[in-house]
């Protein structure tokens, strides 16, 4: 990681078509669609975060804000730039605006995904639910949840 790391909300569309594009190569079997990209982008309640390198993004964050929680829809690092720290960079921002809005995060990972279910364990999360066989390849989402002593 360099020291030219800048972490900014989407604003045009050749991020928000870089954002989609890590998302593919993330998620190959259950990535968004650009369109639904697009349509997060005009949502009011979603906040889309990117994570710029050397003028590429390398990494993306996707909010949802709700009433008394901030849902982590997705959280992704280029393959080719992950075990930087980009990540940690990443929930830091989530922790903050949960913090500043005095509210806690909340997310979902398969349980086929060990790397992001260690990353949340690290970051403080703890497992308050199951969802059995939710995704498509019958894995089952893991509901983790960190909440913030105000």
């Amino acid at each position: 990681m360099s020291n030219q790391v800048t972490i900014k909300p989407i604003e045009t569309v050749e991020e928000l078509n870089q954002v989609s594009l890590i998302d593919q190569l993330l998620f190959t079997n259950d990535f968004y669609q650009p369109e639904a990209w697009n349509n997060m982008f005009l949502n009011p309640y979603y906040d889309l975060i990117c994570l710029i390198d050397h003028d590429q993004v390398k990494g993306f964050l996707c909010l949802l804000s709700n009433p008394d929680e901030i849902e982590i829809i997705r959280i992704g690092v280029h393959p080719a730039s992950q075990r930087q720290g980009y990540g940690s960079l990443l929930m830091q921002v989530a922790e903050t605006m949960a913090i500043k809005s005095n509210k806690k995060l909340l997310l979902e990972v398969s349980s086929h995904n060990q790397k992001a279910q260690n990353l949340y364990l690290k970051c403080g999360f703890v497992v308050i639910g199951k969802r059995k066989q939710y995704y498509l390849d019958n894995s089952d989402a893991i509901i983790m949840e960190k909440s913030f002593n105000h």
